[in-house]
């Protein structure tokens, strides 16, 4: 006899394998209940109890979650127990589940309900189904609500849900385990990859701007070029030929030798990032407003980590007259270097590669380099070195800012104008290879967690494992089909009432379903 064909909540179009069966969640559960109504308590006394916030990328601290005061006869009510399966039933999370594999003395709370299932039932299991694309197509058309989505029990217990026969039930359980293990072990190295590429990053700019990326370059290169320190006077010769109310004008401070973060070639020298420069401004602190239709306005927010400028449609826009008025004292060009100084951000610096008019919030500095390689100070400026000495100097009162006088003051090492050529040339193949590994990384990262899905999606109904059935067969032996299993289980609810009981209480919402 197939157990499919005589099974009423056969789904028509599903395939299942040999001795498989579809059962609606309520005939498999024991319960399917709403949580305890209370306010959480920050004391030690009493149970823990949990909410649908405390449960956090599949897990639990149970350490963190708090308790709540409760009747001794509502703890065993609303107890949790190892085994018990807790969905969020409303918010932006309806439909999450968390299998309960061990707990402190606990309750739940009332935006949860509680599933426990029937003894024939391996909870794992059914773990691993609430993770498939069917059951998350299942809550998604079964969503309630616009402003606040939620599923309830009902709802829930009219899930479809393959069933295979109770030998084979831990064989998938342990099938699935193992490999999302090892689908865990390549996340946990996928999210080690960033901060080693951050590091990498780092190291690579302070090669370059200490001169130990192109030693072999200065070895086989003739030193009759112009050096940094002949290179530091002429900037300083061309800044002072510069006919600009811009331009400043002081002379900056000697540099003192623990100001200088390391050695340097005997070719370089060292100078102050104001000497570099024809001007280092921002714009006027009178934040303009927003419209519809203008000029480009972006802030700190908009210096992107991939190492570019947000220049999209989705920035802030400002009216040409709040351009023109605010673009005064400075307006970016091609080859600027926009300079974070303010907030979160601080230490970000970003190179202007574009002709597109745009203009950049009070939170940033425009940094305009004379005669130097615009992309080598902007490697330096981005480096862990300068971002240091930003993070000491900037006064912190709630938001950390920086000065334009210390981004002024900042020592940059100089090398000359054609090693610099060979330094960008090195630092943008060793970037690019970063990127393209954090790209290799995102998709890497975004294929495991599709493997999440798809892993316990081959249990059900596909074959992961050997059926019961071909073991069976295999071995001359019987095996009980999961139709035989819902019989048994239907024949021991004969005395209940065939349709849901709803039992509600005054004081506090407690709904059981029970199937028929």
């Amino acid at each position: 006899m197939s157990s499919v064909d005589h099974d009423p909540d056969r789904h028509p179009d599903l395939d299942l394998p040999e001795g498989w069966t579809l059962a609606r969640l309520r005939v498999i559960a024991d319960s399917l209940t709403y949580g305890y109504t209370a306010s959480a308590t920050a004391g030690s006394h009493g149970p823990r109890f949990l909410r649908i916030t405390d449960i956090q990328n599949g897990r639990v601290d149970w350490g963190s979650v708090p308790t709540c005061m409760i009747e001794e006869t509502d703890i065993r009510k609303y107890g949790l127990v190892p085994g018990d399966i807790v969905f969020a039933r409303t918010g932006a999370t309806t439909g999450k589940s968390f299998l309960i594999r061990s707990c402190p003395l606990a309750v739940f709370a009332s935006y949860l309900i509680r599933l426990r299932l029937l003894p024939e039932i391996n909870p794992a299991l059914l773990d691993y189904f609430f993770q498939t694309p069917d059951y998350w197509t299942f809550i998604s058309e079964n969503v309630a609500g616009i402003a606040q989505p939620n599923c309830n029990a009902t709802k829930l217990s009219e899930l479809q849900i393959p069933i295979p026969p109770s030998g084979e039930q831990p064989r998938l359980v342990e099938a699935i385990a193992v490999r999302l293990s090892n689908v865990g072990a390549s996340r946990d190295h996928l999210f080690r990859v960033p901060a080693i590429l951050k590091r990498f990053r780092q190291a690579v700019l302070t090669a370059a701007c200490s001169g130990r990326l192109t030693e072999d370059w200065r070895n086989t290169h003739s030193n009759e070029e112009e050096n940094g320190t002949a290179l530091a006077k002429r900037l300083l010769q061309t800044k002072s030929s510069i006919k600009s109310d811009r331009v400043r004008r002081s002379l900056l401070p000697l540099i003192d030798e623990d100001e200088k973060p390391w050695e340097l070639p005997d070719t370089w020298a060292y100078t102050r990032l104001g000497n570099l420069c024809s001007q280092i401004a921002d714009i006027d602190h009178k934040m303009p407003k927003a419209v519809t239709n203008g000029v480009k306005f972006i802030s700190a927010k908009d210096l992107l980590d991939d190492g570019t400028l947000n220049l999209t449609r989705e920035v802030k826009l400002i009216s040409e007259a709040d351009y023109l008025r605010l673009s005064r004292k400075a307006k970016p060009q091609r080859n600027d270097i926009i300079y974070s100084r303010i907030g979160a951000r601080l230490g970000k610096a970003r190179l202007v590669e574009t002709d597109e008019r745009f203009l950049v919030s009070y939170s940033c500095c425009i940094v305009r380099p004379l005669i130097i390689n615009p992309k080598y100070l902007m490697g330096y400026l981005d480096s862990g070195v300068v971002l240091a000495k930003a993070r000491q100097q900037a006064r912190s009162i709630g938001v950390p800012d920086l000065g334009l006088d210390e981004i002024n003051n900042f020592v940059v090492p100089l090398p000359p104008l054609a090693e610099q050529e060979e330094i960008v040339t090195r630092l943008d193949a060793f970037l690019a290879f970063a990127s393209r590994v954090e790209k290799h990384v995102t998709l890497a990262t975004r294929y495991c967690d599709s493997l999440t899905q798809s892993i316990p999606a081959k249990a059900f109904p596909r074959e992961l494992v050997p059926t019961e059935a071909e073991l069976a067969r295999r071995e001359g032996r019987e095996y009980e089909p999961a139709s035989v299993l819902l019989e048994r289980i239907r024949a021991g609810r004969d005395n209940q009432v065939k349709s849901p009981q709803v039992s509600k209480h005054k004081s506090k919402k407690s709904t059981t379903l029970v199937g028929a």
